[in-house]
């Protein structure tokens, strides 16, 4: 009798056909044929799949006493895995998460070891690290008097402006620019553009009296600016007059972009209408950024 009760498979049914009975209980192993079920089926204890399964949907609460779903081999999710809670990745592997090939991720994301990126990478927030003091626009090395071109601006009120590369997230305070020989004669304004040339930080209005022949001189902007990098910017002078000097990129140093724009004294264009993407020589003054 215990043989037959491990060998036979019954079927319970009622006048509709479907499954009559509310419990099935089974001594031994049902081995033959397929157990179908058309509504919910609850397992009370240990559900043991030997072969292949195919679940059309699971709804799962708690699956061990510590509330966690156990899964011991690679589990697909064909819509959206929802976690409400604190979730520890072991690993994540990733081919496609978007059709354009990207990995979405809707908050920080926290890289354990190293974080390779084949292509190319924006970084919309910059990059945080310890900036430098002073970030220059030339090289600060040979005679003050000699470093580039000695002129004065050829009309009062323009504006002159030259590159510089800030290379990570800095908060700056102001600019230092070189004076060329004659100085004490016209006030001057400094200004910061961005890469598309609008104006993002400046000194006050009115300017300060040029001092210190071939000398630097600096001036503070009137609130501290959160510059994001890498990213190009362009420092700016403003001369209320035609005889205060200042020294300007040559083609001896680094070919920085320089330009000018026409303005009127103590009006800083916003932005900049016909920004330079060339050097040109004699342009644009020599400084540094000051954090």
């Amino acid at each position: 009798m215990a043989k037959l009760q491990q060998t036979y498979v019954f079927h319970v049914k009622n006048a509709m056909g479907s499954l009559g009975a509310t419990d099935i209980v089974t001594t031994g192993t049902v081995a033959t044929g397929a157990l179908t079920v058309t509504g919910a089926a609850t397992v009370s204890t240990t559900l043991g799949v030997t072969g292949a399964s195919t679940l059309a949907a699971v709804a799962c609460t708690t699956l061990d006493p510590s509330g966690l779903v156990q899964m011991a081999a690679a589990a697909t999710v064909g819509t959206t895995l929802g976690v409400t809670g604190a979730s520890t990745l072991a690993a994540v592997a990733c081919t496609t998460l978007d059709p354009s090939g990207l990995v979405q991720m809707a908050a920080a994301a926290t890289v354990g070891t190293t974080l390779g990126v084949t292509g190319v990478s924006t970084l919309t927030g910059g990059v945080a690290g310890a900036p430098p003091i002073k970030i220059w626009n030339h090289v600060p090395a040979g005679a003050l008097a000699t470093r580039g071109t000695d002129a004065a601006v050829g009309n009062a009120g323009d504006l002159e402006y030259a590159e510089v590369f800030i290379p990570m997230n800095v908060t700056l305070t102001g600019m230092g620019w070189l004076n060329g020989t004659t100085d004490g004669t016209d006030k001057i304004r400094i200004a910061l553009y961005d890469s598309t040339g609008a104006l993002v930080a400046s000194s006050a209005a009115g300017g300060a009296l040029s001092s210190g022949a071939d000398a630097y001189q600096q001036l503070a902007f009137s609130s501290a600016y959160a510059a994001v990098g890498p990213a190009r910017y362009f420092g700016a002078v403003t001369i209320e007059g035609t005889t205060a000097a200042t020294q300007r990129h040559t083609t001896l140093g680094p070919l920085a972009i320089t330009g000018t724009e026409a303005a009127t004294w103590d009006t800083l264009p916003d932005p900049i209408a016909s920004l330079a993407t060339t050097h040109t020589d004699a342009i644009g003054p020599m400084f540094y950024l000051y954090s």
